[in-house]
């Protein structure tokens, strides 16, 4: 790509001025001149599009800003390109108010908004879809028509009248070159570093634009003014400084303002002036009714077009409006989510600190009693099968084996529970998993009035965990499912199904019991719902603890119709997601 350091563009600019300067000492004034001139600005302009065009390729925001540039510029590339069809292609003069003026007075409105959208702010991604205001934009622009039709468009349009159309286009286009200018100037103010640079060089061509153009307007109302003269040389170097600054800009690394990251910040410019547009409507169709100095008819015409104009703000404030509201329902909506999210991740921190702390007091406490158990054992099992000692104390004993036994038992659910070994993780089909745990449960044949309906998704993508845990996982929950439809009614249906949703890999598991009393506490250690004897508690604990380990989410909620639902899920493993996808879209486009 052809590049330049920007000091050498700037003296490329600075000796195509000079040599637009020496055009007319060295050309006769009339066709040559007119010629040369009108060309020599058409490829300035086209300068000035190319090189700020030169910054939509950005990717760190301020996108908004370089597209209103370029259209701003192209706009009054355009209007250059009318006035050199009449004056170099037609060969005649150009009229006082022919439709270029249009152009060239509209060129400034798209720089006016591209300073209000504030480029070197750091706009959250969330927020960029607001970003440009479009609605903004559309009502100052409107506004701006509105502004020409009303005081300039009487004597050009409807009654032409030279002198008056001149005075009014004056008026109005020195207004808004003093707007882009200070539009400009506040951003000077409010910036540092390479941003600061950059507004600088546009307040500076701006600012000298401004004072060109109003030279050759009043040059224009004397009949002195002539196409390719030395009035036009401030007005070239202006557009080569403009060009310049598109230029610097494209070679500059132009880092977002710090701490200025609010949507706020970025639509309280265009909000402003487009509240102060709509406001001033009333005026100007005041002023209208009021003003004796103009004929009947421009009264009628501005009164109806001011009429007109308020009804076309209205609608677009209404579809503000509507938009506004649309994004408040959202932001609502994802605010409740991600309160809910929080709260659902602050019980799941909670409950896994509950278990990591409780799991080193149990971990400890279950060493120490098992030394003396062990013993209790011993000497119980000596007493229970010695034959010489009393039938009396033999059945004592065996009653302290049954009950050392039962607190050996639950000492060690209480070390497995506590115990942290590290997971040997592969890649693993979890409908693999659940078939197995479901054969297990088949072993067991007084669960005959049990029925056991299978969901299980086919091309399951694989998840990456320990097989053992998992197994212990899903047999557990099923267990609990079985156990519950026992005691309640000693019969009824358990559904297990696996589906892949998203990037995850869910595995539910639903009964027909009684549910759950308290489903938030469930997973707490200790806490159960069977007789004394019959469980520790600790069993959908430990489930808890494997699916954390996995990088899971674990929930038990009750059924509408009656009975339990436990919910997991787990990412599915990389490498298969990509698969996954890959057939998903294979199958779709077939």
């Amino acid at each position: 790509m052809f590049s330049i350091s920007p000091k050498k563009f700037a003296i490329s600019m600075a000796a195509f001025c000079c040599v637009y300067a020496a055009g007319p000492f060295l050309l006769q004034p009339g066709a040559a001149l007119h010629n040369f001139g009108n060309i020599a600005q058409c490829l300035i302009q086209a300068a000035m599009v190319v090189t700020i065009g030169l910054n939509l390729t950005r990717r760190n925001g301020g996108n908004a800003f370089w597209v209103l540039m370029v259209l701003g510029t192209f706009l009054w590339l355009t209007a250059q390109f009318t006035w050199t069809y009449y004056e170099t292609y037609l060969g005649i003069e150009v009229p006082n108010a022919y439709i270029g003026a249009v152009l060239i007075f509209l060129h400034a409105v798209p720089m006016i908004a591209a300073a209000a959208t504030q480029p070197h702010v750091d706009v959250p991604e969330a927020d960029r879809g607001l970003r440009l205001g479009y609605l903004d934009l559309a009502l100052l622009l409107f506004w701006w028509i509105f502004l020409y039709a009303y005081i300039a468009g009487p004597w050009q349009f409807i009654f032409p009248d030279k002198k008056n159309f001149s005075f009014s286009f004056i008026l109005l286009y020195t207004l808004e070159n003093i707007m882009v200018a200070g539009s400009f100037l506040i951003l000077w103010f409010r910036t540092t570093g390479s941003w600061k640079r950059i507004y600088g060089q546009f307040l500076g061509a701006s600012t000298l634009y401004a004072l060109a153009s109003w030279f050759i307007s009043l040059a224009l109302t004397r009949g002195v003014y002539e196409t390719g003269a030395v009035y036009d040389v401030p007005l070239i170097a202006s557009m080569g400084w403009f060009a310049f600054a598109g230029y610097a800009a494209s070679q500059t690394k132009l880092e977002p303002e710090a701490e200025q990251a609010t949507l706020r910040a970025q639509t309280n410019g265009h909000s402003r002036l487009s509240t102060l547009a709509l406001l001033s409507m009333p005026i100007f169709a005041l002023w209208a009714a009021i003003d004796s100095s103009v004929a009947p008819g421009v009264q009628r015409y501005r009164v109806l077009i001011t009429l007109v104009s308020m009804l076309w703000l209205m609608l677009l404030i209404f579809l503000k409006q509507d938009m506004l509201q649309r994004r408040l329902v959202g932001l609502l909506s994802e605010s409740r989510q991600s309160l809910d999210e929080f709260h659902r991740l602050q019980g799941n921190l909670l409950q896994a600190e509950k278990l990591a702390s409780l799991g080193r007091l149990v971990a400890g406490a279950a060493h120490e009693i098992n030394n003396p158990l062990t013993a209790i054992l011993g000497y119980s099992d000596l007493l229970a099968d010695d034959a010489s000692v009393d039938n009396d104390l033999r059945q004592i004993a065996d009653k302290i084996r049954t009950q050392a036994r039962r607190t050996k038992a639950l000492v060690s659910s209480l070390l497995t529970f506590a115990k942290q070994s590290p997971m040997k993780r592969s890649l693993i089909d979890m409908n693999m998993v659940v078939a197995s745990a479901l054969q297990l449960r088949e072993l067991d044949k007084a669960n005959k009035d049990i029925k056991t309906v299978r969901d299980l998704e086919v091309e399951l993508p694989q998840i990456l965990g320990d097989q053992n845990h998992l197994l212990q996982m899903c047999f557990h929950i099923m267990n609990n499912a079985v156990e519950a439809m026992q005691e309640a009614h000693g019969r009824g249906t358990m559904t297990v199904s696996t589906k892949h949703e998203g990037g995850e890999v869910v595995f539910r598991c639903a009964d027909t019991g009684p549910g759950v009393a308290n489903p938030n506490n469930i997973f707490d250690p200790f806490y159960t719902t069977k007789a004394i004897g019959k469980g520790s508690g600790l069993g959908l604990s430990a489930c808890y603890g494997i699916v954390n380990e996995h990088g899971g989410d674990i929930k038990c909620e009750n059924q509408a119709s009656g009975g339990a639902l436990f919910t997991v899920s787990f990412p599915v493993a990389v490498g298969q997601r990509a698969e996954k996808a890959h057939a998903s879209a294979k199958t779709t486009s077939a």
